[in-house]
């Protein structure tokens, strides 16, 4: 069985996951991991499949041309290899970051994640109009690094919420923010 990941983005409308998992069941394809959401009118999808040992990379690529061209999707099959055995990356951490929407919170933030061995797990940010102006919220899932605790993570980030002008939460585990 080979596994592949798939990408799928277009312009948001009924019936573009029962189409592009129909395609998939038909094939005999397994769905394995998966995140689907609407971005600004777009409607993305990350798909992990795992195919039928007889299915080629181009046969499934082929069998995707009648969705793209009704939903006009832009599809990429990508291989995956097969992954070595995973470590322990520390513990699973949840940031929220909210405040006025400005340039560069995404960019700082997992920077300073990525400074302290942190491993960014899920990322999900809502830009949300106001009269006063935009909000932003940024709400993560990370896991802190083998030499990083919860302390040292909120203390770093903190320092990045300052300089932005914005709030940071930083809670253990894996709690829902939203």
């Amino acid at each position: 069985m080979a596994r592949y990941s798939l990408h799928a983005v277009g312009t948001d409308r009924p019936g573009i996951v029962a189409k592009v998992t129909g395609v998939l069941a038909e094939a005999g394809c397994n769905l394995e991991d998966s995140r689907m959401a609407i971005l600004s009118g777009q409607f993305a999808i990350m798909l992990v499949v795992e195919t039928p040992d007889s299915m080629t990379a181009i046969g499934l690529e082929e069998s995707f041309s009648a969705v793209q061209a009704e939903y006009d999707l832009l599809i990429v099959l990508r291989p995956l290899v097969t992954q070595e055995e995973t470590v322990d990356l520390g513990e699973t951490l949840s940031v929220s970051i909210h405040g006025g929407d400005r340039l560069g919170i995404v960019a700082a933030v997992t920077e300073a994640i990525a400074s302290l061995g942190g491993n960014i797990v899920d990322l999900t940010t809502h830009k949300i109009p106001s009269v006063n102006g935009a909000s932003y919220v940024l709400l993560l899932s990370v896991e802190s690094g083998p030499q990083t605790g919860e302390q040292r993570m909120r203390e770093e980030l903190d320092i990045v919420a300052r300089r932005l002008g914005v709030t940071c939460v930083v809670h253990s585990g894996t709690s829902d923010l939203l």
